[in-house]
């Protein structure tokens, strides 16, 4: 506990040697280019799969615009633009079970620290991973 404060605060008095103010616009850039991503994922799959009337969908919103990209002359868009959606997902999915991990109320079970994993947690962390993957694909 200790080494890791201690680590912490030997990061943050190193901090100004190592400031590069343009990674920081890309990360910003990247970060609302993210959150529009999800937030059209989010409207899709909200007008998609659970918004139905007699049984069928409100509106085919992603699944239009990748159609008619589909359709026209440019339609290798159409494949590009899927393959980035679903890796921008799997990514996601990756990146959200490094970060938050198994956590129930104040705990965590099984987490992914940098050279502190026991090979219980790795191993459970790839088989969820591997069922995120099927969800996914």
């Amino acid at each position: 506990m200790i080494e890791k404060d201690f680590n912490r605060l030997d990061q943050i008095a190193a901090y100004k040697h190592k400031v590069e103010p343009c990674v920081y616009v890309i990360k910003l850039l990247l970060g609302l280019v993210c959150i529009v991503i999800s937030l059209i994922m989010a409207i899709h799959v909200f007008c998609y799969l659970l918004l139905k009337i007699d049984s069928r969908p409100v509106h085919p919103f992603l699944n239009n615009l990748l159609e008619a990209l589909e359709n026209s002359k440019v339609s290798v868009f159409a494949t590009i633009l899927f393959s980035l959606i679903g890796y921008y997902m799997m990514i996601a999915a990756i990146k959200g079970n490094v970060r938050v991990g198994m956590r129930v109320l104040c705990f965590t079970f099984y987490p992914l620290l940098p050279n502190e994993t026991f090979v219980n947690s790795f191993v459970f962390n790839a088989m969820l991973m591997n069922l995120w993957m099927f969800a996914l694909v």
